[in-house]
Order: structure tokens, then sequence, then C-alpha cells
């Protein structure tokens, strides 16, 4: 007997960041703040108990060009994620 799928719900938010010197606790920190504002807020939007688990992942790196996403503000939505131009 084959085992249901399991649901996943997957959120990417990449940060461009400043020239100025960054150190990893201060990315820790940012990113530990991160994960849990969007808990909290799905949480908010979900029906109760359907949170099981969260995993996250942090990468460090440096790379050449844009984000992949920007942020863009939706008409009376309060924001929305769009593919960046380019």
């Amino acid at each position: 007997m084959t085992e249901p799928s399991t649901k996943f719900l997957t959120l990417t938010i990449e940060i461009e960041l400043g020239d100025r010197r960054t150190h990893a606790g201060r990315v820790e920190a940012a990113h530990q703040a991160a994960v849990k504002a969007a808990v909290n807020a799905i949480k908010d939007e979900l029906l109760e108990d359907s949170v099981e688990r969260v995993g996250s992942r942090l990468t460090w790196g440096y790379r050449r060009g844009a984000l992949d996403y920007d942020y863009v503000e939706a008409a009376g939505e309060g924001g929305g994620w769009g593919q960046a131009d380019g």
C-alpha cells in the first residue's frame, strides 16, 4: 500500500545586501527572525494544527546580476511576488 503524499509549502526569500560588512552572527539572527515571522504569518492564515514541521535553510554567497525575483506591490493587496525583468 502506498503512503499518501505530504503537502509542502516552500517560500523563497532572497535578500540582496549592501556593501556594509555583514557578519555571520547578524545574518543568522536575520534568518531566524525571518523564519519566525513567516511561520507566525502562515499559522495566522491556515487552519489550526495545519503546520506539522518547519525546516529552513540559509545560504550565503556572491553572484553577479540582480535578484531572481523582485518584490512588487499588487494593487489593493499590499504586495506580491513577480518575476524579475531581464
